[in-house]
């Protein structure tokens, strides 16, 4: 069975009602992770570009 990519896509944002759906991986920054490969696919298949999340843009507060 091959995965249709627009279906999928749709399938995603359906799920996820009006929030924008986020694939996770547990792998450190830089190591390999199956969500890259997805990225990949939906950005060849769709043209749509997924961005990495960099914790290190996001700042932290101090709350102590």
């Amino acid at each position: 069975m091959k995965l249709n990519p627009e279906q999928t896509w749709n399938e995603l944002h359906l799920l996820m009602g009006n929030v924008e759906p986020v694939l996770l991986c547990w792998e450190k920054p830089g190591e390999f992770c199956h969500r890259q490969l997805v990225s990949r696919w939906f950005r060849r298949e769709l043209g749509i570009s997924i961005e990495e999340y960099d914790p290190r843009a996001t700042p932290q507060f101090d709350f102590f």
